[in-house]
This record gives C-alpha cells, structure tokens and sequence, in this order.
C-alpha cells in the first residue's frame, strides 16, 4: 500500500496526456491551438478537462485529485495503481 497526494495523480495524468495532445489541440476549433499552441506543455486547464471528462473516474476520485475534499493524501495498492493509468490510458 502506498500513500500518495492528488499532485502525483496528476503527474501520471500529465505524463500521458503529453502524449497525445497535439492531436487534441490540431482538432481544436481554436486557432492557437492548430498553429502555436500545440508544442507548448499541458496546461492546468486541459488536466482539469481530463479528469472532468474521463467516465472512468467515479466522482470521489475527481474531488480528490480537484482538491474538492480536504483529503491530502489516500492509500492506495499497486494494483489500483496499474488500473488507473489503464483507464487514463483508454
């Protein structure tokens, strides 16, 4: 079991959405995005966007990781661990 913060949830989130996010940004309506903006890191608002939009976070973990709840850290096991990177993956 480990104990962790929001901020490295968020991390792991980051790590995978700089992956793909030029694609996101490209399809974008917004034309800062489809020229300059699509190199430039992940900003705090698309991480927001992420987790608000994801249906695989029930709605405590998104309180969390918002810091909608005065819960600092959580326990969790490795394996819930593999899982949630899986379902930021997908």
């Amino acid at each position: 079991m480990l104990s962790i913060t929001k901020d490295y949830l968020i991390e792991i989130i980051e790590r995978i959405v700089r992956n793909n996010m030029h694609v996101r940004r490209r399809n974008s309506n917004d034309p800062y995005f489809q020229h300059e903006g699509i190199s430039r890191p992940v900003t705090e608002e698309e991480i927001v966007e992420f987790i608000l939009l994801i249906p695989h976070f029930d709605e405590r973990l998104k309180d969390f990781m918002l810091g909608n709840i005065s819960d600092r850290n959580t326990i969790i096991s490795q394996a819930w661990e593999i899982e949630f990177i899986k379902k930021c993956t997908a």
